[in-house]
């Protein structure tokens, strides 16, 4: 069977207006242009998508029969994981249906509100059980943890992030394909990280600033030892002065910064990594704190993006680290004065880095004195 993805205009200009049967959108220029018609030849389903700012694509809709859903929750889209690796571009795309089913199973996860629409196309094809079992593999366990400190003394910071920074993030990461996601503040008993929540955990991301001393030792030890058995730990912006990182790092996590609002671009050096799925060549944020090299940490595993800033400094601002079982990026971008979390272009990136450093399942290894396997 064959099944396509259509444009359906600039997200910003045209996603609010978007409705079951409509035919045209709004260009950036105010214009009105027609949305594609399902290919000829295309005997599946036929999705929608738009494009976000940054050159970043999202899947917005899923027709087939008499069926046509619009979500609420639009699905970011990665290329290798929903359309056979094909781009998004002026003509639709076309795919088979094991990328279609996995493009309708990640729109049924996102779009609980949908799901009887959803998953009424999926029984129309024939697909009976195989979106449930895919909504029931492979749930990321994500905690938020945050400080929580600027947006409670902050009045333009709490403007900023009413849920707080970690309410921003977390509410990116509900809204992904098989994330189960939680958060914690350092305000709530044992800063939130509890053996239980920890024990819980497969991914933690971790936002700090003005109390990187008020953290406990004891929480901090508990969490580093998650990361060596194999949680995983992204690591954000002011963070690289936590606690954890620099127990993890070994080295002072030090820097240079200046804050006037500048520019900075944050190219893709490793495009084929999966950290960068769905980017374009770079990153581009308008205005932000810089950080600024030497950044006294050890010689990353791998380099995924090097920043610029309009002030002429250089940083490499994700990088990725392997501790005894554990993975661990950290990702310079998110001043607290800025709107930097709420750019899509910096939430794909933590998205990407959940999946990436979430745990493989991999053999648990054997420590100490061993008996031969073979006869000796």
């Amino acid at each position: 069977m064959k099944h396509s993805i259509g444009y359906l205009g600039y997200f910003d200009q045209s996603f609010r207006d978007l409705k079951p049967g409509v035919r045209e959108y709004k260009r950036q220029d105010g214009t009105v242009g027609q949305v594609d018609k399902r290919p000829q030849g295309v005997d599946g389903i036929f999705f929608g998508y738009m494009e976000c700012e940054g050159k970043d694509f999202v899947a917005v809709r899923a027709q087939y029969g008499r069926t046509d859903v619009v979500l609420k929750n639009p699905v970011p889209l990665d290329s290798s994981r929903h359309t056979d690796g094909k781009g998004f571009g002026p003509k639709p795309s076309h795919f088979g249906d094991e990328s279609a089913k996995r493009l309708l199973a990640d729109m049924i996860k996102t779009n609980l509100d949908k799901r009887q629409e959803l998953e009424r196309i999926s029984y129309e094809l024939g697909w009976n059980g195989i979106i449930q079992e895919t909504k029931m593999k492979d749930t990321i366990r994500v905690t938020v943890w945050n400080e929580y400190r600027h947006e409670k003394t902050n009045e333009k910071i709490a403007k900023l992030y009413p849920d707080g920074i970690h309410g921003a993030i977390a509410n990116y990461l509900k809204a992904q394909p098989g994330m189960e996601v939680r958060t914690a503040t350092l305000d709530e008993p044992e800063h939130g990280l509890t053996d239980e929540v920890l024990n819980n955990t497969d991914v933690l991301t971790w936002w700090g600033h003005m109390a990187h001393g008020e953290v406990s030792d004891a929480v901090v030890d508990k969490v580093h030892a998650r990361v060596l058995s194999g949680m995983g730990l992204i690591v954000l912006h002011s963070a690289h002065f936590s606690k954890i990182f620099r127990k993890l790092m070994g080295t002072t996590c030090n820097l240079k910064w200046r804050e006037i609002g500048e520019k900075e671009r944050l190219w893709v050096v490793e495009p084929g990594h999966p950290i960068a799925a769905g980017l374009g060549e770079y990153i581009e944020i308008e205005h932000t704190e810089m950080y600024g090299e030497r950044f006294d940490i050890p010689q990353p595993d791998t380099l995924v993006f090097i920043s610029w800033f309009a002030g002429g400094e250089v940083f490499r601002s994700g990088c990725c680290f392997h501790r005894g079982a554990g993975k661990i990026f950290y990702f310079r971008p998110g001043h607290e004065t800025l709107p930097i979390y709420h750019h899509e272009g910096v939430l794909r990136v933590i998205a990407n880095a959940v999946r990436w450093a979430a745990p493989a399942g991999g053999p648990k290894p054997t420590f100490g004195n061993v008996k031969p396997l073979e006869k000796v």
